[in-house]
């Protein structure tokens, strides 16, 4: 009884640590945000490298867009495509579409269209209109898939 007791407890304190801990994380990225949004971007930087290193996708995909455009950062695409990489393998969609497009124009990585393929894919079966047009593109050249004109038609009504 004494065991259980223990351990149930033991199960309550460890929930409410990730649960906390999940909290500061989000925290961190809506403080790098605000920072974003006033331009002050070292402060950005630091809020989400702090919250990225945590695992988390939203702060992932900033610190992609930071280096894509140089935002108080030197403009680093291998550096964009990386954290890009990190928040679609979580499944975000707008950063899927983002390595789509690094692939397919040999941003910061090699270029290479079936990848880039794969990739818009992931990001158009979630909806994301942008990839749905790039799919619609890839279809239509014949670039990294079999060129039909009636996939490229679907994709581009669907964008």
């Amino acid at each position: 009884m004494f065991l259980e007791i223990f351990v149930n407890r033991l199960l309550f304190v460890a929930t409410a640590l990730l649960i906390s801990c999940s909290a500061i994380v989000t925290a961190d990225v809506d403080k790098g945000n605000e920072c974003s949004d006033n331009k002050d971007y070292e402060c950005a930087y630091r809020e989400y490298i702090s919250a990225a290193d945590n695992g988390n996708y939203r702060a992932q995909y900033n610190l992609g867009r930071m280096f894509s455009m140089g935002l108080g950062v030197k403009k680093n695409d291998a550096e964009a495509f990386n954290w890009y990489r990190k928040a679609a393998e979580q499944g975000n969609p707008t950063a899927q579409s983002k390595i789509g497009w690094m692939l397919a124009n040999g941003l910061g990585v090699e270029k290479n269209d079936a990848k880039a393929f794969e990739w818009f894919m992931k990001a158009a079966e979630q909806g994301d209109a942008i990839a749905e047009a790039n799919l619609g593109s890839k279809y239509s050249n014949g670039l990294g898939v079999e060129k039909n004109e009636a996939e490229a038609f679907k994709w581009y009504q669907r964008a």
